[in-house]
């Protein structure tokens, strides 16, 4: 035996042909093991943060497009009077601001109301012998009915005439501008958001139970929101038969003092 070995000398800090494999492969599927944590992290971070900057582009762009110059266009206002005196309001319209309103003819007041009623115009003027009268409908926004109003009451304000405006369809004494329908839209999205990252943190949440959640979240935040605003409706209308009872007595006192 130690003949055999005699006049050899082994380099035992050099590994031999076999282990120098074994470490390669070793390095070699550890390095392939983080670079596929490394691509699983990626597949899920990337698509939920691409797809959001593409729905912000796109909705920056939609929305900066329409704020950047905002101008009224094709507003439908109803005119009653004269033929005349309607061809040369909807002349001098379409000279100053073109394609801003869309003009209609009717024969009498009660078919522009009719019309009015029925959400074919936004607005009538009326020109008879007590001068004219702007009739706008409440329930089409402040924008609307405010850029008729300012129009026409600027026109016959540089003819030195005045316009009495009126106002029909109104929104609700609770809801005077109309703004709580976006408000509540607004509450909806938030909080659908919150509930379904809330559902995502959960690691056993299948593509069921989400489904399940959202029907379930969809039936009770529908029944919450027709009760906050229908009871604020309720409530908004009683405060304000309470008051115009409050002022009916007070007339009443006023005049009939005991």
């Amino acid at each position: 035996m130690s003949r055999r070995w005699a006049g050899k000398s082994h380099d035992l800090s050099r590994p031999t042909p076999r282990a120098a494999g074994l470490t390669e492969e070793f390095i070699g599927c550890r390095i392939l093991r983080v670079m596929n944590s490394a691509r699983s992290r990626a597949e899920a971070v990337l698509p939920p943060l691409l797809g959001g900057l593409l729905i912000l582009v796109a909705l920056i762009g939609l929305i900066g497009t329409a704020i950047k110059n905002p101008q009224p266009h094709d507003i439908r206002v109803g005119l009653v009077g004269p033929a005349p005196a309607t061809q040369q309001i909807s002349s001098a319209f379409a000279s100053n601001a073109p394609g801003a309103f869309q003009f209609t003819s009717y024969a009498s007041e009660d078919r522009a109301r009719a019309a009015i009623d029925g959400r074919s115009v936004d607005g009538a003027l009326v020109l008879g012998t007590g001068g004219p009268r702007l009739i706008v409908a409440g329930a089409a926004g402040d924008a609307v009915t405010g850029v008729i109003a300012g129009a026409f009451m600027n026109a016959f304000k540089a003819q030195g005439q005045t316009v009495a405006v009126g106002t029909v369809h109104p929104f609700t004494s609770g809801d005077p501008h109309g703004l709580i329908l976006f408000f509540v839209i607004l509450a909806v999205l938030i909080s659908t958001l919150v509930a379904q990252a809330l559902v995502g943190l959960r690691g056993d949440a299948g593509f069921g139970f989400r489904l399940i959640m959202v029907a379930i979240y969809a039936v009770i935040a529908a029944r919450l929101i027709m009760f906050a605003v229908v009871g604020d409706s309720h409530a908004a209308r009683r405060a304000a038969s309470r008051r115009q009872e409050k002022q009916r007595s007070k007339s009443y006192d006023m005049f009939n003092p005991r």
